[in-house]
Parts: structure tokens; sequence; C-alpha cells
């Protein structure tokens, strides 16, 4: 059984242990508690609830978030995308971060990974891991990771 995740990298990158110390309060998959949500996640999770995703965590768990309502979701990223911005300190729509992710996608797929392009809406992912090839996917996110911009990575 796989689990289907539609999350923005950067909280599977985080949740994976691979984070880039960004912020993202995506959980650094260490089995810890979370640190308290930043005000600009809390920010963040209010906009998107307000704007059709009622249950938008303040935090996105390390094990990331599904998306019930990719209308309502894609809708609320629009309207959300400045407190976005804030929270994960670079813009997943720049096209310089965007041909990064391609390319990204494109690597984790090479590695024999599901990973799909990321959404032109949304700038996020649709990733397929079974549980048990956790291992074999922070392999390969660590292997495409000099892929994305350095605008994302903060490198």
């Amino acid at each position: 059984m796989s689990l289907l995740l539609a999350v923005p990298l950067i909280a599977l990158t985080a949740a994976c242990g691979g984070g880039s110390g960004s912020g993202s309060g995506a959980g650094s998959g260490g089995g810890g508690a979370a640190a308290p949500a930043s005000d600009a996640q809390v920010k963040y999770a209010k906009c998107m609830r307000g704007n059709g995703v009622p249950d938008f965590p303040d935090q996105i768990p390390g094990s990331g978030y599904s998306i019930k309502d990719m209308a309502a979701y894609e809708k609320a990223q629009k309207a959300c995308r400045s407190q976005r911005t804030a929270v994960y300190g670079f813009d997943e729509l720049d096209p310089e971060v965007f041909d990064g992710r391609v390319k990204y996608a494109r690597c984790m797929r090479d590695q024999g990974m599901k990973v799909h392009d990321p959404d032109p809406k949304t700038g996020g992912y649709q990733v397929e891991v079974d549980p048990k090839d956790r291992a074999a996917f922070e392999k390969a996110m660590n292997a495409c990771r000099k892929n994305l911009s350095p605008k994302e990575t903060n490198k």
C-alpha cells in the first residue's frame, strides 16, 4: 500500500530529514515534538482555512499534508501566496524555483520514485511513497537535491 501525498516539496524534504533549515515547520522526521508554529505559519494557516481549506494545520506535520479538495487548495494557495512566501522564504512559482523542481522530479523518477512534476498552479508535488521504501526515497532525494534552485535550498 502506498501513501499518496500532495504537498509542497519543502514539507517532503524536511519530513525526510533533508530540510534546508528554512523554518518551514514541516517537521524534522525525528519523532520528537514539533516546535510551536511561528507567527508566519499561523497567519498562512489562517489564510488557507479562511479561503476554503478548513482543515489546514498551523504546521505541516512530518508526514506531510494530504489535499482533499485540489480546487479549493489551489484557490487558497493563490489567495495566500504572500503568507506562504513569508513561511518558506521563497516563492514556489518563481520560474527559477519551478524549473528546479521540474528537474528534481525528473531526477527522482530516474531514481525509481513516483514523483509527478510540480503543479503549475501551486508548485506542489504529488508523491507516492510506500512507507517501507522511505530509505530509498531519502537516498533518491539526497541524490536529486542538486537540481533544486539555490533560492529553495538557501545555498
